[in-house]
């Protein structure tokens, strides 16, 4: 759960925040679980809802980059992110700007759609789309960058 934290909001102590917040609401409503079968996934919406809240508390999920993003062609996609190591990928996510991960997130990683995505942030379902193109074209030049760095570095 402490990944689910991690991955929405971008810094250490106010993930630790979410994270003991979310708890607490989990045991404080643990007996309003009908279906013991679905605790997993009560568990982790919960979680992903405080992350969310938070960001809505801090006025910052509504903020849209206005960063200019070129069109980046990454001709070696799939090798680029087999060389990547897992905790590179959460890295370069969490560097995002605060409403393309949050989208990111929420589309890629937790499977909500665009019009549920704009349902729970207060957002157009055209802004969603656009965060989570953004942030993949943002994804793309960073794994692009850390693929050049690597054969760079290997070439010396």
């Amino acid at each position: 759960m402490m990944s689910i934290c991690s991955r929405y909001m971008h810094d250490d102590e106010e993930a630790k925040d979410v994270f003991q917040q979310a708890f607490l609401h989990v045991f404080k409503n643990l007996a309003q679980l009908s279906n013991p079968a679905a605790l997993s996934g009560w568990i982790k919406q919960i979680f992903i809802n405080t992350a969310l809240n938070r960001l809505k508390q801090k006025k910052r999920a509504y903020l849209i980059n206005t960063q200019s993003v070129e069109d980046v062609a990454v001709e070696n996609w799939n090798e680029a992110i087999d060389n990547l190591a897992v905790d590179v990928i959460m890295r370069l996510i969490e560097n995002l700007p605060t409403g393309c991960r949050t989208v990111f997130n929420l589309y890629v990683i937790d499977g909500f759609a665009h019009k549920e995505i704009a349902k729970e942030l207060g957002i157009s379902e055209g802004t969603s789309k656009s965060q989570l193109h953004d942030a993949r074209k943002l994804l793309q030049q960073a794994i692009h960058k850390n693929s050049l760095s690597k054969i760079h570095l290997t070439n010396k």
